[in-house]
């Protein structure tokens, strides 16, 4: 079965709770959709266009400290359903315990597919 082509550019997605425009959503780089990013600074501050920059796929083997505050050290701490939890303590930078919430994209997979994903994005 064929699938569409991957996405492993940097592209925009929407901050929840902003509409996006009409003319914006036929533009190649805003993807119509949100990962359940924090809107705050998306929408409320002085320089918030609605929308959260995503960071290319293409080296994130290279990249520690993933999340808007850098909580997850790894990967496979970002892929970690457990991350979730009240009580979890971020292997990244952190201020006391608190789970890491947001951005929930493959925490539902098995396990086994959660590390072959994890295997992939170190090809890239």
């Amino acid at each position: 079965m064929p699938h569409a082509a991957a996405i492993y550019e940097q592209h925009a997605h929407a901050a929840r709770g902003f509409v996006i425009p009409q003319d914006l959503r036929e533009s190649e780089n805003i993807l119509d959709m949100s990962v359940g990013s924090d809107p705050t600074r998306a929408l409320k501050t002085r320089r918030g266009t609605g929308f959260y920059k995503m960071p290319s796929l293409r080296g994130v083997w290279f990249r520690n400290g993933f999340g808007h505050g850098g909580q997850a050290e790894t990967l496979e701490e970002w892929l970690d359903p457990a991350r979730l939890k009240d009580g979890y303590s971020p292997k990244g930078f952190h201020i006391g315990t608190q789970g890491i919430t947001g951005h929930e994209f493959g925490l539902k997979l098995p396990a086994s597919d959660r590390q072959a994903l994890i295997s992939f994005l170190r090809t890239l």
